[in-house]
């Protein structure tokens, strides 16, 4: 399993700085973030700020990439 430091992961990264950092579409991250059902992508957890906006921790960022199936 890689770490967020193997993945270089910032601490807290915004969907469009994640999206960047792991090749995907930021829609395709904002649709991992409200994921819920269990034969598509998988849920990414985020934190919701006061402003609206998400923030994925790197920690959670690198479970998630690690989550996802081998191509």
């Amino acid at each position: 399993m890689s770490t967020s430091a193997e993945l270089n992961l910032p601490p807290l990264s915004s969907i469009r700085e994640f999206a960047r950092l792991v090749g995907l579409s930021e829609s395709t991250v904002r649709k991992c973030i409200h994921a819920t059902a269990p034969d598509g992508w998988p849920p990414l957890p985020a934190k919701r700020l006061p402003n609206g906006q998400y923030r994925i921790t790197a920690a959670d960022g690198a479970a998630w990439i690690n989550s996802l199936p081998e191509a």
